[in-house]
């Protein structure tokens, strides 16, 4: 049963509980009718003024030079505030909420990875595999031990997307703060490519 009621100005928790509660009546009210009723054509409103644009995530990389790849890392951390709203505002669980951070996890080692390999193109490295790109930066000590380890780590598990490889149950294998490890991990890798182009732009 679809549940009335009227928009409201929550100014506290308990209007916020209140507010959640009809909505989840109402939810669960359009999923049982939508169930039987699969051609219809509405849609719930997804919450404007929460995802990120594209405009802001590209000015993460301001020494990326390749306008597609900015537009594409941009299109991955678009996703990925789809991911961190379903984490952060719903009761997602168990299983579908163990391998929502599984594929958060992915995407932030997809775009880390980007970035390395943007960064390794345009000094003009060979290197294009994960792990022989982390040595490189290393070994020229553009990335410190912590973050070449850390960045090994996000590989591996980047690589379970191969499933035919994972060799063990993936069940509660994940949790949010190897999310927030990974999303560390991105963080300080940019900040020390930002750092290092930084530094080379203004040598004469």
């Amino acid at each position: 049963m679809i549940v009335q009621f009227k928009s409201v100005d929550i100014r506290n928790e308990a209007d916020l509980v209140e507010s959640i509660s009809l909505v989840n009546e109402n939810l669960q009210a359009i999923t049982d009718y939508l169930s039987e009723n699969q051609s219809s054509s509405q849609r719930i409103r997804f919450p404007r003024g929460y995802l990120g644009t594209t405009a802001a995530h590209s000015k993460k990389f301001p020494w990326i030079i390749n306008p597609i790849l900015l537009k594409n890392l941009s299109y991955q951390y678009i996703f990925l505030d789809v991911l961190r709203w379903i984490s952060n505002r719903t009761d997602l669980m168990l299983v579908a909420r163990h391998m929502l951070y599984k594929h958060a996890i992915v995407i932030v080692a997809s775009i880390s990875e980007s970035v390395l390999a943007s960064a390794s193109k345009q000094l003009g490295h060979h290197e294009r595999r994960p792990l022989s790109m982390t040595k490189k930066f290393y070994k020229e000590e553009i990335i410190n031990k912590k973050l070449y380890e850390d960045l090994g780590w996000l590989w591996n598990i980047r690589n379970r997307i191969h499933l035919h490889l994972v060799d063990e149950i993936e069940f509660e294998k994940y949790n949010v703060d190897d999310v927030r490890k990974a999303l560390a991990t991105a963080e300080k890798l940019e900040e020390k490519l930002i750092k290092y182009f930084e530094t080379r732009s203004t040598v004469f």
